[in-house]
């Protein structure tokens, strides 16, 4: 009989191959480089001034938003733990405690303002304007809690957060660097 004979040698193949993989996991568990390929370089790191998808790909990385989305598009907290809608217009959001931006500064109620404050400017006009022009004016409540309220009723501000125009900015650095009057920039982060 052949196959008895075949299977015999066979058999021991795969138990050879897993050992053999097994062995080398110290090897591939080295630390190294990460390269992604683009195909365009970032143009900047502004969050508020750029919707190419080059930039929005690491603004991702660098920034959170108050909203995220999970794996089936559902809202879900980020850097807000909820949100409701008040009223017609007033949607309040419950910030994350605990948070801190990458340069250490806390992230508060203040920042929120600011950054929404920042997207929303007419001069200059942002590249995220369009997404966020519905909010009227921010309140700050506490220092984990703010008040957007918008010029009229906007049931999809909550899904519009959830996308690079929602990023949050850490409000005291942005504004070191307008005194400085440097540019967000790979060096100045």
């Amino acid at each position: 009989m052949v196959w008895p004979r075949i299977y015999r040698w066979t058999c021991p193949a795969p138990w050879l191959v897993a050992m053999a993989l097994v062995c080398s996991l110290p090897l591939w568990a080295t630390a190294r480089d990460l390269i992604i390929g683009q195909g365009t370089d970032v143009s900047h790191l502004d969050p508020h001034y750029s919707t190419s998808a080059s930039d929005v790909n690491v603004f991702f990385n660098l920034y959170d938003n108050l909203v995220l989305r999970d794996e089936q598009l559902n809202l879900t907290p980020g850097l807000a733990v909820s949100w409701q809608l008040v009223d017609d217009t007033t949607w309040q959001f419950k910030l994350r405690q605990g948070v801190v931006f990458h340069n250490g500064d806390p992230f508060t109620a203040e920042d929120v303002k600011f950054s929404l404050e920042r997207a929303i400017a007419d001069n200059p006009r942002t590249s995220v304007y369009a997404a966020l022009n519905t909010i009227e004016r921010i309140e700050i409540l506490d220092p984990f809690t703010v008040h957007l309220i918008t010029k009229h009723p906007d049931p999809l501000l909550p899904t519009r957060l959830s996308y690079y125009g929602g990023m949050m900015l850490p409000k005291h650095y942005f504004n070191w660097l307008q005194v400085l009057q440097l540019p967000l920039t790979s060096c100045s982060l």
